[in-house]
C-alpha cells in the first residue's frame, strides 16, 4: 500500500477506492509516472474497466462547433469524448493516460473515432467532422486504415468531410508507419490538422514534416492576445506562414469577444471556443445574430479604409427566396445584361441566382416544365460572398481570392448592418484595392516602414470624429543631431531604427496606432489601458540599448564632442528620449490642429529637462502627472 501511495495523485478515482486520497494540487504526469502505473494496472483492473467501457458504449461523444470567419457560419464540429462519472475519470485525458499504460490506447481511440462518425451522421450535422487521433495510434503497427475508411463508408460520410487532428503530445516510436498511414488517409481525401501548435511537440518542424491543411493554435498562445503585443505579433506571424504554405488557421479556446475581434482582424480562418458554443451532445447548428455581428465587428475596416466598400455598391434588383423560377427567369429574359439576382429572406441576403444556371436548366429536356413552379431556393447559390459595407477592403480581397476557383463568380453581395443594399463587381474591387495599396505605400516612412503624416492625420481625425478615447504620445529624441553630425547619417539611421523597434514592441497593433512623422519624431495613439507602463518600458529599453550605438571610447567617456547649432564645440551626453503625452477622454470635443498644438507645447516644455522622461497632461482636470 505504501508503494501505491507514492503514485496516488496520478491515478483516476476508481483506482483509489479504499486506498488513499489524492492531494489538492496534483503533479503533472511524466513517463516515469507511467512506468509506476504500469506496475499497478493489472492488480487494479484498469484493462478490464477500459474494455468494459468500450463494449458498453457508455463514453459520450459531444461536439463543439468551428466558426468560419469568412462566411460567418459553422464550418464543422470537433468530436470530444466524455467518460461516464461512474467510471471514475474526471477527464478523457485521465482515461487516455491509463489506456496507454494498459496497452489499450489503440482500441480506445479507434472506438471513439468510429463512435464520433456514427453520432455525427445520426445528428445530421453539416460541415466537417474533426476527430482527434494520436501518433501512438496512427503509428501503431496494428492500426488498420481501412477500419476508419469503412466506418465512413458505412455512414455515407464523404472522406473529404473528415479531419484528423494529430495530437502529438508524445513522439511516436514508429514514424515510418505513422507517415505511411497518414499518406493513405490523405490520398483518399481525408484532411490533416496539426493540433495544439506551439504546445507539446507540435512546432515548426512538425508543421514542415506533416504539411497539414489546417493548423490549430493552442489556447495558451491566444489568451490575452487583445492585451499582449507579443502574442499578437506571434499569431500574426503564424497566420502569415500559414498563408504562404497553403494552410488554414484555427484559433481554439476563444472565450472573449475582444479576443475574437483581434483574431478576425489578423486573418484567422476559423474560431473555436466557449464564446461560440460549448461542447454538447446536441450542438448548435446555426450562429446567433449577436455572434454574426461580432464577426462583422472584427472585420470592420481600418481607420484609413473607412467607406471604401461603399464606393463599390451598385443598386441591383433582387428576389425573395419564395419567388418561383419562372418569375426569376422572366427577369433575366427582360434584361440581357442581368447576370445575377441576389436572393433575400426578408431584408437579409441568403443566396444568388445566376443567369447561366437558369439558362442551363431551361435548356435541358423537361427542365422548364418540371421546375418553373418551384422556388428559386432550389437552384440558388447558397454560398455567395456577402460583405458588409464597413468591412475591411483587405479582408474582402482575401475572401474573394481564397474562393474555390471552380465556384468563382465576379459578383458579390454588399450589406448594411446585414440588410441587402446592392452588389459589387470584382473588376471594381481589384481597381480600388490596387489604388489603395499604392496610396498606402506612398505614405509609409521609407526608413522605418511606419505610416507617415497622411495616415497619421487620417487616423487622428477618425478617432476624434468617432469619439474614441485615447492618449496622444509624441516621442522625440534629445541630442540626436549630435549623433548625425559626429558619426554620420548611417549611425543616425540605426538610432531611428532602434527607436522604431522599441516603439513597436510596446504598442498593441490591434488597439494602438504608431506613426513616424519624420526624422526623430514619432507619434503613438494609445488605447491600451496600460499605456503609462508601456511608456516607462519604452524609456527603460531605449536608455539601456542606446549606448551600444556609440563607439567604445565614447561609451567610456559617456559623451561625444562636436559643434552645436551655433558652430561652437560642445560635449553632448548620450541620446535620450522625451515622451509628451496628452489624454483625450472619449467624446471630448477638440479640433485636431488644437490637439497637435497642445502636444507640441508639452514636448517643448519637457525637453527643457535633461535625460529621458515622460510628461503627461490631460484635456480635462488637473495634470494627472508630470515627470
Amino acid at each position: 500500500m505504501a508503494k501505491l501511495s507514492q503514485t496516488a495523485e496520478f491515478l483516476p478515482q476508481f483506482l483509489l477506492r479504499d486506498a488513499v486520497h489524492p492531494p489538492t494540487t496534483p503533479e503533472p504526469i511524466t513517463h516515469s509516472h507511467l512506468s509506476v502505473l504500469e506496475a499497478q494496472i493489472g492488480a487494479l483492473g484498469a484493462t478490464q474497466r477500459i474494455d468494459q467501457l468500450i463494449a458498453s458504449q457508455t463514453i459520450d461523444i459531444v461536439f463543439q462547433p468551428f466558426i468560419d470567419v469568412m462566411n460567418h457560419s459553422i464550418h464543422g464540429y470537433e468530436a470530444l469524448a466524455r467518460p461516464p462519472h461512474s467510471a471514475g475519470f474526471a477527464h478523457i485525458g485521465d482515461l487516455l493516460i491509463i489506456a496507454t499504460a494498459a496497452d489499450r490506447r489503440l482500441s480506445l481511440e479507434c472506438h471513439l473515432a468510429i463512435k464520433a462518425i456514427e453520432r455525427f451522421t445520426a445528428l445530421k450535422l453539416t460541415g466537417r467532422l474533426f476527430v482527434n487521433l494520436s501518433p501512438e495510434v496512427l503509428g501503431h503497427p496494428e492500426f488498420v486504415v481501412d477500419t476508419l475508411l469503412d466506418a465512413l463508408s458505412e455512414q455515407a460520410l464523404p472522406f473529404q468531410r473528415l479531419v484528423i487532428e494529430l495530437t502529438e503530445q508524445h513522439i511516436t516510436e514508429h514514424p515510418q508507419i505513422l507517415q505511411r498511414n497518414l499518406d493513405r488517409l490523405r490520398v483518399r481525401g481525408i484532411i490533416l490538422a496539426l493540433d495544439d501548435f506551439a504546445a507539446g511537440y507540435n512546432g515548426l518542424l512538425h508543421w514542415l514534416d506533416r504539411q497539414p491543411e489546417i493548423v490549430k493554435i493552442d489556447r495558451a498562445m491566444l489568451s490575452g492576445i487583445d492585451q499582449l503585443p507579443k502574442k499578437y505579433r506571434f499569431v500574426r506571424s503564424v497566420v502569415q506562414l500559414a498563408k504562404e504554405s497553403g494552410a488554414h488557421i484555427v484559433a481554439e479556446g476563444v472565450e472573449l469577444a475582444s479576443e475574437a475581434r483581434v483574431l478576425v482582424e489578423l486573418g484567422v480562418d476559423f474560431l473555436q471556443g466557449y464564446l461560440f458554443g460549448q461542447p454538447s451532445i446536441e450542438p448548435i447548428q446555426s450562429l446567433a445574430p449577436e455572434l454574426i455581428d461580432l464577426l462583422h465587428q472584427g472585420s470592420c475596416s481600418t481607420k484609413t479604409q473607412q467607406c471604401l466598400i461603399q464606393t463599390l455598391i451598385q443598386p441591383a434588383p433582387s428576389v425573395q427566396i419564395t419567388e418561383r423560377l419562372d418569375a426569376v427567369m422572366n427577369l433575366f429574359l427582360a434584361d440581357s445584361q442581368l447576370r445575377a439576382l441576389p436572393v433575400l429572406d426578408g431584408p437579409l441576403p441568403v443566396g444568388i441566382a445566376w443567369r447561366h444556371d437558369l439558362m442551363n436548366l431551361y435548356a435541358s429536356p423537361f427542365g422548364r416544365p418540371l421546375n418553373e413552379r418551384r422556388s428559386i431556393s432550389r437552384l440558388m447559390d447558397r454560398h455567395p460572398v456577402i460583405v458588409d459595407e464597413s468591412e475591411s477592403l483587405t479582408l474582402l480581397s482575401r475572401r474573394i481570392s481564397e474562393r474555390d476557383h471552380r465556384n468563382f463568380h465576379d459578383v458579390f453581395i454588399i450589406t448594411r448592418q446585414r440588410a441587402y443594399v446592392g452588389i459589387g463587381q470584382l473588376i471594381d474591387l481589384l481597381r480600388l484595392y490596387t489604388t489603395e495599396q499604392v496610396r498606402q505605400a506612398q505614405h509609409l516612412n521609407p526608413l522605418s516602414g511606419l505610416p507617415g503624416n497622411v495616415p497619421i492625420n487620417e487616423t487622428l481625425e477618425s478617432w476624434l470624429e468617432n469619439g474614441t478615447g485615447f492618449t496622444l504620445v509624441y516621442a522625440d529624441l534629445d541630442y540626436f543631431k549630435a549623433i548625425n553630425d559626429f558619426y554620420g547619417y548611417q549611425r543616425g539611421d540605426r538610432v531611428l531604427l532602434l527607436l522604431a523597434q522599441i516603439l513597436k514592441d510596446h504598442t498593441h497593433p490591434a488597439q494602438d496606432f504608431l506613426g513616424h512623422v519624420g526624422g526623430d519624431d514619432f507619434v503613438i495613439l494609445f488605447q491600451s489601458p496600460d499605456w503609462t507602463a508601456q511608456c516607462a518600458q519604452i524609456i527603460q529599453a531605449f536608455d539601456t540599448q542606446i549606448a551600444s550605438l556609440y563607439d567604445e571610447t565614447d561609451q567610456t567617456r559617456g559623451f561625444i564632442e562636436t559643434t552645436d547649432r551655433e558652430g561652437q564645440p560642445r560635449q553632448f551626453p548620450f541620446c535620450s528620449i522625451t515622451l509628451a503625452a496628452l489624454i483625450r477622454p472619449a467624446n471630448y470635443a477638440i479640433h485636431s490642429q488644437t490637439l497637435t498644438e497642445r502636444i507640441s507645447a508639452i514636448k517643448s516644455q519637457a525637453k527643457k529637462q535633461r535625460g529621458s522622461k515622460l510628461k503627461l497632461q490631460s484635456l480635462v482636470g488637473p495634470d494627472p502627472m508630470a515627470s
